[in-house]
């Protein structure tokens, strides 16, 4: 098992049992967004709107801020300048994806 497999399994429960009770008990839209944030903002995959192939949210990213470059999680904060990435672009069709959680 991947031991990030094992970090985000109690992120992605959460995700789960929010997505559970929001169908379960009809909170509306916000249960429902809040449920899709939490889970874009644990994945391991990136996803284009346009249907390319998924695309791994670990390796190697630029921070767009200060240019460093870094390894890891792209939604997390540069080393360098503290700032997180507001969207990345997709590898296959170069397409803007948005952080879930700006």
């Amino acid at each position: 098992m991947d031991p990030m497999d094992v970090i985000l399994f109690p992120f992605r429960l959460l995700a789960g049992l929010m997505r559970f009770l929001a169908v379960l008990i009809g909170i509306g839209k916000w249960g429902v967004k809040t449920a899709k944030f939490t889970k874009a903002a644990v994945t391991r995959e990136l996803r284009c709107k346009r249907g390319c192939p998924p695309q791994p949210a670990d390796g190697i990213w630029s921070c767009s801020t200060c240019g460093a470059t870094r390894e890891g999680w792209v939604w997390s904060h540069c080393p360098s300048c503290k700032t997180a990435p507001a969207y990345v672009d997709c590898q296959s069709c170069g397409v803007s994806i948005l952080n879930p959680k700006v």
